[in-house]
C-alpha cells in the first residue's frame, strides 16, 4: 500500500522537506508507528524503496525483531 501511494522521497520528516506528501502515505506511517510502537520512516525512489523502523534501546530492537518473526504476512 504504501509503495503505492508514495511518489516522494521520504525519510525522517514524512514530507522529506520536499512538499507535501499523499495523505495515504501519512496514513499508511501513522498505522505502522501505532501498531509498531516505535518511528516508522519511508523512502521511496523511482518505485521501488524501504520501509525503515527506529528503535532506541537494544530491548526495544529485540521487541520489533521477535514481532516480526511472528508476523504473518
Amino acid at each position: 500500500m504504501v509503495a503505492r501511494y508514495a511518489n516522494n522521497s521520504l525519510k525522517d520528516d514524512p514530507a522529506g522537506g520536499r512538499g507535501a506528501v499523499d495523505p495515504n502515505v501519512k496514513a499508511a506511517i501513522h498505522a505502522l508507528e501505532q501498531a509498531l510502537g516505535t518511528k516508522v520512516t519511508v523512502q521511496e525512489s523511482g518505485g521501488k524503496g524501504k520501509i525503515e523502523l527506529h528503535f532506541f534501546s537494544f530491548e526495544e530492537m529485540n521487541r520489533l525483531y521477535e514481532g516480526l518473526l511472528r508476523a504473518k504476512f
